[in-house]
């Protein structure tokens, strides 16, 4: 057994049986279906129930380059208006992607493309990446984001674990001596990451009631090994962040 399950094992278990439970609708199985293709499916429905076999790609700057071909345009669902091309179904999409919804020619007019006068010319135009330089680096920004938050994800699940041991520690702390404990998890963890006077002197009154607040060898080993992913992680998700920022 590794420190990740044995440091979720005993928090685990030390939850008290009533609080075991879990809500009725937590146990309710969740489908597959992305958020994404279900909201398509309602577009998809409305436009059925709009009699009407047209719909709107949506625009959105930071999108793939093959979003970039599709973005905006009118299409046809069916592809029996030939006046538009036929509405793209699974074009390769590595963005957040586009949306359809539905329009009625003569009476709709264009949400994205407002400048364009005649929409059936517009939506006819060559499929080609149209993107300008802005907004090729925004997807990439997306694309790093995105990749950062993946390659750390099994990291993220045993750094929490230490988080948890931490926070266990503090409550026993607060509930065996209460006089000498810090008045918040947030300023224990300070005093703890700092190794400040105090906190060595919480450390051996602690120690002499029989909890111990200093890291075991294996939890120190575990640290030093996730210290520097997770600095890389974080400097990454600074790095979009700040450039998410001067965008906006």
């Amino acid at each position: 057994m590794g420190l990740f399950d044995k440091l979720f094992k005993k928090k685990i278990n030390s939850i008290e049986p009533q609080n075991q439970a879990a809500p009725k609708q937590a146990l309710v199985q969740k489908d597959n279906v992305p958020l994404k293709d279900k909201v398509q499916a309602i577009n998809l429905q409305n436009a059925k129930q709009l009699d009407t076999d047209l719909v709107e790609a949506s625009y959105h700057r930071g999108c793939c380059g093959e979003c970039a071909k599709y973005r905006k345009r009118w299409f046809s669902i069916s592809g029996k208006d030939k006046r538009f091309p036929k509405m793209p179904v699974n074009y390769g999409c590595t963005c957040s992607g586009i949306d359809f919804y539905p329009v009625i020619y003569g009476i709709s007019e264009p949400t994205y493309a407002d400048e364009i006068k005649d929409i059936i010319e517009y939506s006819n135009r060559p499929f080609v990446d149209d993107r300008d330089d802005e907004e090729k680096k925004i997807y990439e920004m997306y694309i790093k984001e995105k990749e950062n938050e993946k390659v750390f994800e099994p990291y993220a699940l045993r750094w929490e674990a230490i988080k948890g041991y931490d926070r266990q520690q503090y409550d026993m702390l607060v509930k065996g001596l209460p006089d000498i404990a810090p008045k918040s998890f947030s300023g224990y963890m300070r005093m703890k990451n700092g190794n400040t006077k105090n906190f060595q002197k919480i450390i051996i009154e602690a120690e002499k009631a029989g909890i111990q607040l200093d890291y075991t060898g294996e939890i120190k080993k575990e640290i030093e090994e996730l210290t520097p992913i997770r600095e890389k992680y974080i400097a990454v998700k600074s790095e979009c962040l700040k450039f998410y920022d001067s965008y906006k």
